[in-house]
């Protein structure tokens, strides 16, 4: 057995302690993926192990070509948006706008979904739990016309945003060492395959509600209280439950009466719940950004006869789930330009 896959079979699962709390670092003989496949990288204690399709192995070289192509304007059609253009890292990767806007002013009739924790999630749209593979959900914001986002919609465009990457020495050395097995290493599915094992390092939680679990802190009364009733009276646990807060399903039920071209039903007059994690960050909310304060956002999900003090309550437990280390992990920040480009 090569040296490196007998440490990697007798190192299956390493704890290590990382900013006060608890990670697990899996190598491949741990998720069952084998030397060319699985999982690469911490996963925080508590959360559930992502799965990593067959022939999509999450190597340190897919995960650094593909953090540079998912913070590269040039990937856009007119050189003036990039991935990183409406998942912001200092928002947990939102933008912070009422509906996403395209590379050619085009206005979404939904809001920008967190990626923080995208790998666990079963379902990618608001509305569409067909959707389950990162890779086919990337080519709707790369070439999708409905709306326009980064507005290769044209054979024309792809080849010349193609083209631009080919000219790029260091591209081509990065691809090359990221999809050694492709050849020519620059095309669509190798930039596809690299930014979806970028998106899928985006892991985390490390914020106080999880500090809390591994036994390193405490809720405040407000805190404890609004716990409670989270998973209780409240009834919020029902559509964010689990460890990503979320159902992953297009589960709930929305009163869309917005005038056109915005009217929006969903699947069924349904939308995904979307996680929880980071809500303190990511308003506006709703997947037309129609609320802009969670405040707001509370009063529209629970009861008019709610006390004011349950809407408080479950204020302060939810700024619990925010994990302020994600906004700024170099890991998932924009990377320095190449030298010998």
């Amino acid at each position: 057995m090569p040296r490196r896959r007998a440490f990697d079979a007798a190192l299956a699962v390493v704890v290590l302690a990382l900013g006060g709390v608890v990670w697990l670092l899996a190598s491949p003989a741990a998720t069952g993926g084998g030397a060319r496949g699985g999982w690469r990288g911490p996963v925080p204690a508590g959360l559930p192990m992502p799965k990593v399709p067959a022939g999509e192995p999450m190597t340190a070289a897919r995960i650094e070509v593909g953090r540079r192509l998912f913070y590269d304007a040039g990937l856009s059609a007119n050189g003036t948006q990039s991935c990183a253009s409406c998942h912001i890292q200092a928002l947990a990767f939102t933008d912070g706008r009422r509906q996403a806007i395209g590379s050619t002013n085009e206005i979404s009739a939904r809001n920008t979904p967190s990626l923080v924790n995208v790998s666990l999630a079963r379902t990618l749209t608001w509305s569409g739990p067909g959707l389950t593979a990162l890779d086919e959900q990337l080519r709707t914001p790369l070439f999708g016309t409905h709306p326009v986002e980064m507005g290769l919609t044209t054979p024309g465009a792809r080849r010349r945003a193609l083209a631009r990457i080919a000219r790029d020495r260091s591209y081509v050395r990065a691809l090359r060492r990221a999809f050694p097995e492709v050849r020519p290493a620059v095309r669509w599915s190798s930039v596809v395959a690299a930014i979806v094992a970028f998106e899928r390092s985006i892991v985390s939680a490390r914020s106080r509600y999880d500090r809390v679990r591994a036994g390193q802190a405490t809720f405040s009364a407000a805190e404890r209280r609004g716990r409670a009733l989270f998973d209780g009276s409240a009834g919020c646990a029902a559509c964010h439950g689990g460890p990503t807060f979320s159902d992953h399903l297009a589960g709930v039920g929305v009163d869309d009466s917005a005038p056109a071209p915005f009217h929006d039903v969903g699947t069924g007059g349904r939308f995904r719940a979307p996680s929880l994690r980071n809500v303190e960050l990511t308003a506006p909310y709703l997947h037309d950004g129609s609320v802009g304060f969670l405040a707001d956002a509370l009063a529209h999900a629970l009861p008019p006869t709610a006390p004011e003090r349950d809407r408080t309550d479950l204020a302060a437990f939810l700024r619990t789930l925010t994990d302020r280390a994600v906004l700024t992990d170099r890991r998932f920040s924009r990377p320095p330009r190449p030298a010998g480009r």
